[in-house]
């Protein structure tokens, strides 16, 4: 069996955290949502910045959790923006001292590992007299950026946008949440800036969403570090999932729903507001009609870059890649994977025996008396198709993992 471990960090003064506490025993482990991170949010759109959140509900008949006034409160200078930790830990029981089998227990944070990590939003907090609880909300650490402005004067104009993302990113109480590297910042079009006007008085977050659409990039945080990327899947595979009739691995797939065709999904016809520039695959205007999208990022005026901008986003969006969403039991191994790595899925046709009759065996059956075996064909993948992985939602209820995963 295996437990959640929850962890609060309070601040001690302005700026500065204490010590992360447990407060495991005080939590009603059902009223963790689900944890949720997503590439694209809605259906029909794409580049869009996701501030990722759960509830959760905490037993406070003692105090432990109000605001600073109450003097039982773990909460001394103010209770927002105070730091939470999500634990997975494999085992229903502490460490203790003793021999355990290498590779067989990971000893990381208290021997688990981390599933989430962010702060809590005190303007949604609220508190149920009735049965003493509380509950918060809580946000990832990109929550930060739409509070943030963009620091205007320290970008110019000719700075490439991976510079003045980082620029942007590098910042508190930002930096001080996450660690922000240069090096971890890569787009697919990475164009220089010709007026940064439209940036003056802009939060960090609104700034970002237009530049990253622009730069065929997503953002996001993994183990404490953020990363910007352009949309392409990790050069080797990471993962092989195995479906039912499988015969190279055992299974582990346990649902496979919201199968998409990726239709929805299929932008190829890209245009620049108030210019004649364009970016369209033909052969997908033929197949599929026209499906356009418009951009408009004032930051960027010259036509080679504007024409750069297009022609990567339509090279990323104009063909037709399946979408589904995949259901598996949480482990180590699945816990491991992170966004946008390549992974495979084995799932081919499901062969059964007809009613009365013996499933054919080679060596035991003769043509003409035997009979041959039933296939279903309504749904198979082949484990030559290849996946990224775009999203992706923890439910600690259930112990489950939901990977939301787009055809390469």
């Amino acid at each position: 069996m295996s437990r959640i471990r929850v962890y609060i960090k309070p601040f001690q003064s302005e700026g500065v955290y204490g010590e992360y506490q447990e407060v495991t025993s005080y939590v009603d482990a059902k009223s963790i949502t689900s944890l949720k991170r997503v590439i694209d949010s809605t259906e029909y759109d794409v580049g869009v910045i996701k501030i990722n959140y759960f509830t959760i509900t905490l037993l406070n008949k003692d105090g432990t959790f109000s605001d600073i006034e109450t003097l039982r409160s773990i909460f001394v200078y103010k209770r927002s923006d105070s730091l939470i930790k999500i634990v997975w830990d494999p085992n229903d029981y502490d460490l203790q001292c003793g021999a355990v089998t290498a590779g067989h227990l990971a000893l990381a944070d208290e021997g688990g590992l981390v599933v989430f990590e962010g702060m809590i939003n005190d303007e949604a907090t609220s508190q149920n007299i009735k049965d003493q609880t509380i509950k918060f909300k809580c946000f990832g650490f990109e929550y930060t950026l739409d509070r943030t402005l963009i620091p205007y004067s320290s970008i110019s104009n000719g700075d490439l946008l991976s510079t003045a993302i980082y620029t942007m990113l590098n910042q508190e109480p930002f930096n001080t949440l996450v660690n922000v590297d240069s090096g971890n910042i890569n787009l697919g079009s990475d164009v220089t800036i010709d007026d940064k006007t439209d940036l003056e008085n802009k939060t960090v977050m609104k700034g970002l969403r237009d530049i990253l659409l622009a730069g065929n990039a997503v953002l996001y945080i993994e183990s404490g570090n953020v990363y910007v990327k352009e949309r392409t899947a990790s050069a080797t595979n990471q993962y092989t999932f195995y479906g039912q009739a499988a015969v190279d691995g055992t299974e582990n797939i346990e649902t496979i729903n919201n199968y998409r065709t990726g239709l929805h999904r299929v932008f190829n016809y890209w245009t620049w507001e108030d210019t004649s520039l364009l970016s369209f695959d033909s052969s997908s205007n033929s197949l599929f009609g026209i499906k356009s999208k418009e951009l408009s990022l004032k930051i960027v005026t010259g036509t080679t870059s504007r024409n750069t901008i297009l022609g990567n986003l339509k090279d990323e969006f104009y063909a037709r890649r399946k979408e589904l969403e995949l259901t598996v039991k949480l482990n180590h191994d699945r816990l491991a994977l992170k966004m946008l790595d390549r992974v495979n899925i084995d799932y081919p046709n499901i062969v059964y025996m007809g009613e009365g009759e013996l499933l054919p065996i080679y060596g035991t059956s003769r043509y003409g008396e035997s009979s041959y075996p039933l296939d279903e064909f309504a749904f198979t993948i082949s484990k030559l198709d290849y996946f990224k992985i775009v999203g992706i939602t923890y439910d600690l209820k259930t112990e489950r993992i939901i990977y939301k995963l787009r055809e390469i």
